[in-house]
């Protein structure tokens, strides 16, 4: 919405990491306007941008991107989780894939 020059938003998002990305998007799509702020800088995304981030979804996660409409677009670049460790030692494994 743009009212006397000014941009107005009805849904203004902290953080464009998964999650703010994530709900920015399911906002949008139900037809909010909706403005993202990000801490970091373009230049210090940019520098990020080569670093090797693991970002575990859930099947809750899964089922999210899905229903946003964006998982078809992201599976082949996902890797399944066969096991994980948890911060105490304990490990979880899973049989099937």
């Amino acid at each position: 919405m743009q009212h006397s020059g000014e941009l107005s938003y009805e849904v203004v998002v902290f953080g464009a990491g998964p999650v703010g990305a994530a709900v920015a998007l399911g906002l949008q799509q139900q037809g909010y306007s909706v403005c993202v702020f990000e801490r970091r800088s373009e230049q210090a995304v940019i520098i990020d941008a080569g670093k090797s981030i693991n970002l575990s979804l859930s099947t809750r996660g899964n089922a999210l991107l899905k229903e946003l409409g964006v998982y078809d677009g992201l599976q082949s670049t996902l890797v399944p989780m066969v096991m994980r460790r948890f911060p105490n030692g304990s490990t979880e494994v899973r049989a099937t894939i």
